[in-house]
């Protein structure tokens, strides 16, 4: 899928040819087509889902299967320079957002030893990550989290847990949304007893619009 800068001014898309799978980015009127980098002249596969980053100064991608049984998302620089990527698995494709200038955010769930209840964050130069291991008050077992945005602030993260929690005689299962600060601290539940599915539109006031699969918030 293309992506457009955020002024609408430049298109980033992932092309085949010839020469190999690349990165490229091209003028809104058609103009100035260049390629950002050659991903099968370094030895990697081809890249999906370009996306431009808030500041227009970076492209984030994602590679699949490299290392085996792995997705990993990338950063790299519009001139093509300064290729850095994520550690860690990401999973599944769909539950990370890039929107904030900071950096990214994704969950992770590594093959072969599930961790439903981590997120992990990476700032846009590499300079910091965290590791986020979510628990619930009462939970009944290690919630699942899902769809995690980040706050404009670029310290808080919002996200979706679905988690078991004592009911009267049987578990209940919930389904809401919490934030958190990026160093873990702070949980605090931001609604109460929302439905599995659909999935709520959140919006910045952290009230709820058309059903949507993945909230992001805008900075105003």
């Amino acid at each position: 899928h293309p992506s457009w800068s955020a002024d609408g001014s430049q298109l980033v898309f992932v092309s085949h040819s010839s020469a190999g799978a690349q990165i490229e980015k091209i003028n809104a009127d058609g103009s100035g087509r260049q390629v950002v980098i050659n991903l099968t002249l370094l030895g990697l596969p081809a890249p999906t889902s370009p996306v431009w980053h808030p500041d227009a100064t970076k492209i984030s991608f994602r590679l699949s299967g490299f290392p085996v049984n792995t997705e990993r998302v990338y950063l790299v620089n519009v001139d093509g320079t300064g290729l850095t990527y994520s550690e860690g698995v990401i999973h599944p494709v769909g539950d990370i957002d890039i929107t904030s200038p900071f950096g990214i955010v994704w969950k992770t769930q590594p093959f072969g030893d599930p961790a439903p209840n981590q997120l992990k964050w990476a700032s846009s130069q590499g300079l910091m990550t965290g590791l986020i291991e979510v628990s619930i008050p009462d939970q009944l077992s290690t919630p699942s989290v899902f769809s995690p945005v980040w706050m404009p602030d670029g310290n808080t993260i919002v996200f979706r847990a679905v988690y078991a929690i004592p009911g009267n005689g049987n578990p209940v299962t919930r389904s809401e949304w919490f934030k958190i600060r990026r160093d873990g601290s702070g949980l605090v539940q931001l609604t109460e007893a929302e439905d599995i599915c659909p999935l709520p539109g959140l919006q910045p006031d952290f009230s709820f619009g058309a059903a949507a699969p993945s909230p992001h918030f805008v900075p105003l």
